[in-house]
């Protein structure tokens, strides 16, 4: 992170009135926040086209405040071993069961 917003900054202070300091966007733009669990599984809003379900995260270090829902297929990729959890437990609706069965091969274990 540090060499590469190194040669943003270079270039950045070539530019008359740079907007913002390269260095803290880098450092802001590539933060990543750790899942601590995944609390449950919802219907997504219809205006949601991505994904027909969502999942609530409740991230490592934060209040049930700063909950958020995320879509199950980038939990999947990120946290594989916490969705077959949330497969596992008998209160994850059988939709979403059979959701992702069918769209990632996931069965129930």
């Amino acid at each position: 992170l540090e060499a590469h917003a190194e040669r943003l900054y270079f270039y950045a202070e070539h530019l008359d009135n740079a907007p913002v300091d390269v260095m803290e966007q880098a450092k802001y733009a590539l933060n990543t926040y750790d899942v601590g669990k995944l609390v449950k599984v919802s219907k997504a809003p219809a205006s949601d086209s991505s994904e027909p379900w969502q999942v609530l995260v409740r991230w490592h270090g934060f209040s049930a405040a700063e909950d958020s829902y995320e879509p199950p297929g980038s939990l999947y990729q990120s946290v594989p071993h916490l969705i077959t959890e949330l497969l596992s437990r008998s209160s994850t609706p059988k939709g979403f069961k059979s959701y992702m069965a069918t769209q990632y091969g996931l069965v129930e274990p």
